[in-house]
């Protein structure tokens, strides 16, 4: 079997592009981010006029149709501007989005996905909801439930830390389906009557990326808005799982390279007993190997994506491994830049410290999701 991860021209003048948009729009204002608790419209709409909205769907409903495997080259970049920024910027569509387009029908597909297209939607905002506040929740055991009546369903129950929350158009909400006791997802309009919302998280990091619980009191929904066209839910349902496991790692190594090369810089031109930082041994150790883990997390990533790409049966198990090597890695390369920089990366003059924070609740927050 021949593996070729070559990116080709077109695919690296897109990550050329998108680098310099993490380097000029993101990075100088991950702190504003940080603090206003969400990414700005104009950051929005500029992400949508590059064409990034949908880059990771096939042509036929508006993607680019790279495939993940192109897809997480660009989730990387972003992610070295700002791991934030990079999730919020992304959940437009988001895990709501693969949702439709693994088990929705294809007028679904076409309504709900296309008009990420047009930039002048850049505001446009989905939200996934899974999780319920249990610590025993599984699917089989979801609280929230969906009863049929005359031309649809009644929803009610509560989601968990849902990414746009509080401030998505349109949701995705899966539900038991009874009687027949089936977990089945369903389009919740924003403006239905019932649906509500509940406290706003304040997270450990990741704080440009808004999460607030779901509460869904007898939510009408029409026979049209379940998403119902998959001949196997259970298997389209793991392939959304194994796609966003994939993503989190891109995200994750994104993240752990932006803050090895950052205390790599540090290093460099910090002197300590008369000789650059970089000089000392002990340091230089730990330097080279914070750059292997994030080359060698890289390598298992895109061994899942074209997996995945591909059709392979151990897609699953590859996202799993690559999703495990890039989490441990971020958590210890994000940790090493703040040691390398020593007291003053602890303190906001400097990135690592939010990088830091936001790898730590990016395993929680993804891991609760997938």
């Amino acid at each position: 079997m021949t593996i070729s991860f070559e990116i080709g021209k077109e695919l690296e003048l897109i990550k050329e592009s998108v680098h310099r948009f993490a380097e000029k729009e993101i990075r100088p204002r991950l702190r504003d981010f940080e603090k206003g608790g969400d990414v700005t419209e104009g950051l929005r709409k500029r992400f949508s006029e590059m064409g990034l909205s949908l880059i990771e769907y096939p042509e036929e409903y508006g993607g680019s149709g790279i495939g993940l495997t192109g897809a997480i080259v660009i989730f990387e970049e972003l992610a070295w501007g700002d791991i934030g920024a990079a999730l919020s910027l992304m959940n437009g569509p988001g895990l709501a989005g693969y949702t439709m387009l693994e088990i929705g029908d294809e007028s679904q597909k076409q309504r709900y996905l296309s008009p990420f297209l047009n930039p002048s939607n850049y505001r446009l905002r989905y939200a996934f909801c899974l999780i319920e506040d249990r610590p025993d929740f599984t699917m089989e055991d979801m609280k929230t439930t969906a009863t049929q009546i005359d031309g649809g369903f009644l929803i009610s129950g509560r989601k968990f830390c849902a990414i746009n929350g509080d401030r998505a158009d349109l949701y995705v909400v899966f539900a038991t389906l009874e009687p027949r006791n089936e977990p089945r997802a369903f389009i919740i309009d924003k403006d239905t009557v019932g649906l509500k919302f509940g406290r706003l998280h304040e997270k450990l990091g990741l704080t440009c990326v808004p999460t607030s619980d779901i509460i869904l009191d007898e939510c009408k929904v029409p026979i049209e808005n379940i998403l119902d066209g998959a001949p196997d839910f259970q298997k389209s349902l793991e392939r959304i799982f194994i796609r966003e496991k994939i993503i989190s790692a891109a995200l994750a190594v994104g993240c752990a390279r932006a803050a090895s090369e950052y205390a790599f810089k540090y290093a460099s031109e910090r002197v300590a007993f008369g000789v650059p930082l970089y000089q000392h041994q002990g340091l230089s150790f730990m330097m080279a190997e914070m750059a292997t883990e994030v080359e060698a997390a890289r390598w298992s990533l895109w061994q899942a994506a074209w997996a995945f790409d591909n059709g392979k049966e151990e897609a699953s198990v590859l996202a799993e491994k690559a999703l495990l090597q890039a989490n441990n890695m971020g958590s210890r390369v994000t940790s090493g830049a703040v040691q390398i920089l020593g007291g003053h990366g602890f303190i906001q003059d400097h990135p690592v410290e939010k990088w830091m924070r936001d790898i730590k609740t990016l395993s929680v927050l993804m891991g609760n999701r997938c």
